[in-house]
């Protein structure tokens, strides 16, 4: 539909929300959590530019979350955060597929990598319930559906 400009600034706000959440899962202290929860004001919105960019938190992640959801999180950071950047930015890979368009190649590798931030995004919901049988179930979507899903070593 030649939305792949709009396509990649998506999958990186998609990918900054699993991050997140796994960072509130494993890694964020209490008042930090409570800082997310306010109301929206213009006094909570300046408490929370005190919280850790994209980065610090991946690096607490990696400290304190289960190595697979580390191990997601970090590859795709390793391999879509720079150009991703471009595209939020309007760089030179935004304003390069908006002339030329987006290759299928890399349309599928967008679509593979959402599928695996839905798929790290599903199993963080499982393990909130508390269902060893869910999480179980979600890991057989994954082996089910890893055509579908880029492969965790990137």
């Amino acid at each position: 539909m030649g939305l792949g400009v709009p396509a990649a600034v998506l999958l990186r706000a998609q990918y900054e929300a699993v991050l997140r959440s796994v960072w509130i899962c494993y890694v964020a202290k209490d008042d930090q959590i409570q800082l997310l929860e306010q109301v929206l004001s213009a006094e909570a919105e300046q408490g929370a530019k005190g919280l850790p960019q994209a980065n610090d938190m991946l690096m607490g992640i990696e400290r304190a979350a289960p190595a697979a959801a580390s191990q997601s999180l970090k590859s795709f950071r390793t391999h879509s955060w720079s150009a991703l950047n471009s595209f939020v930015h309007s760089g030179v890979h935004a304003i390069s597929r908006h002339r030329d368009g987006l290759p299928l190649e890399l349309a599928e590798g967008a679509l593979r990598s959402s599928n695996g931030l839905c798929l790290l995004a599903a199993m963080q919901c499982a393990v909130a319930t508390g269902s060893k049988d869910l999480v179980h179930r979600v890991g057989i979507a994954q082996r089910t559906f890893e055509d579908c899903l880029s492969p965790l070593d990137g």
